[in-house]
């Protein structure tokens, strides 16, 4: 009565005890009932209909093939359909016999906690034929006293494994006659397409061992094609920058090291102390860059001493230009707060490839060069000369 208008209640699933001309007499069956009223909305009395549900639970399993279980249950897991019909509908016999006893999965089921499981049941009474079951649970939508309804359907785990085995076997004649097709194609396809690999392979060791590349199918128009174009292009820019790089060497330019030493800087360092040191060797390095060309190489090798390397050096005036203006460059006056602070650096430079043909015998003949820059008046610029630094009087 207390449902809206043209609301719906549904009961429990029970079996009927009415007694009268009702057919459905101990069957298994459930109420639907709906108010009647007026309109005002007010209720005038409740339409009540019984209705069997033997009909219903044969319909389900119509259409199974024979090897199939069905297990449907209700809200509290009670069977409402089992092979042993003294097991259905426990509670109302009093002595309930529950889905999740029987398999202990479908226990979240009845708790709400999942909506479907899939369970391999091989205890108990399947020890001898193990069954495969799919259980879904729903809840009711509509008023009633039934939360929820639960349907099972089982199958012998042997017929699972036939029906897996005869669709493996069919997989696997499917794929062996696909690959045996494979087979007998790929031998004249990968013929075709190895061929011309193979003559770009022939040239290509052709061109390492010969310069010269003769043989590419340049005549294809797919993608060996494009690639043999593309390699007989490349060939003609390597023989292109071959003769450049020769003709470079042939023309070789000179490089310049300079080995920087700063003249006194230690009392400096002492005096002003090591921090206000450190700010003007950092000051010094910046400068030292600034003077030299952004593809030459400056650094920093000692407490205070410094390298560069200038390339393209054509004589060596050119490398004392740069060398004086790198000196010129440190000697400019620091300012350390109220008091400004001069340091002067001696160079020495040697010639590559005049001076050395290594970098390590270049090294040592621009460190020469500087120590005799050192001893001649400091803050001057001296080359390396291989008489003079041979000379004992130095």
């Amino acid at each position: 009565m207390k449902l809206p208008a043209g609301g719906t209640y549904l009961s429990r699933i029970v079996i009927n005890h009415e007694r009268g001309a009702h057919s459905g007499l101990e069957q298994p069956t459930v109420l639907l009932a709906t108010p009647v009223s007026d309109r005002q909305g007010r209720a005038l009395g409740v339409v009540v209909i019984n209705v069997g549900l033997n009909g219903t639970f044969a319909l389900l399993a119509a259409d199974l093939p024979k090897e199939f279980q069905l297990f449907p249950a209700n809200g509290q897991g009670d069977f409402l359909i089992y092979p042993d019909r003294s097991k259905t509908f426990g509670f109302d016999r009093g002595r309930r016999v529950l889905v999740q006893d029987e398999f202990a999965a479908t226990r979240d089921l009845v708790d709400g906690k999942a909506d479907q499981v899939l369970i391999e049941a091989k205890e108990g009474r399947y020890v001898e034929a193990p069954m495969v079951a799919a259980v879904i649970g729903r809840r009711v939508q509509t008023a009633s006293d039934e939360s929820a309804l639960i349907l099972g359907l089982a199958q012998p785990l042997a017929a699972v494994l036939d029906r897996a085995d005869k669709l493996g076997a069919a997989t696997l004649q499917i794929v062996i006659g696909f690959c045996l097709a494979c087979v007998l194609l790929a031998v004249p396809l990968a013929r075709a397409v190895t061929r011309p690999i193979n003559s770009m392979s022939v040239a290509v060791q052709r061109f390492a061992d010969q310069h010269r590349a003769e043989g590419l199918p340049l005549e294809r128009r797919v993608e060996i094609g494009v690639l043999a174009c593309s390699f007989n292009r490349m060939q003609d820019q390597i023989r292109q920058q071959l003769a450049e790089l020769r003709q470079s060497r042939r023309g070789l330019e000179h490089l310049a090291l300079m080995f920087i030493d700063l003249d006194k800087f230690k009392p400096i360092n002492d005096s002003l102390g090591h921090a206000v040191g450190d700010l003007l060797l950092e000051e010094i390095a910046g400068r030292v860059r600034k003077a030299i060309r952004d593809s030459d190489t400056a650094a920093r090798i000692g407490g205070d001493e410094f390298v560069a390397a200038r390339r393209a050096i054509q004589q060596s005036e050119d490398a004392m230009t740069v060398a004086e203006k790198v000196r010129l460059a440190i000697l400019e006056p620091f300012a350390v707060g109220d008091r400004s602070v001069a340091v002067s650096a001696s160079i020495g430079i040697a010639l590559y490839p005049d001076d050395g043909a290594d970098m390590l015998e270049l090294s040592q003949h621009a460190d020469e060069a500087m120590y005799r820059a050192k001893q001649q008046r400091r803050d001057t610029v001296a080359f390396y000369q291989a008489a003079v630094e041979a000379s004992p009087t130095t």
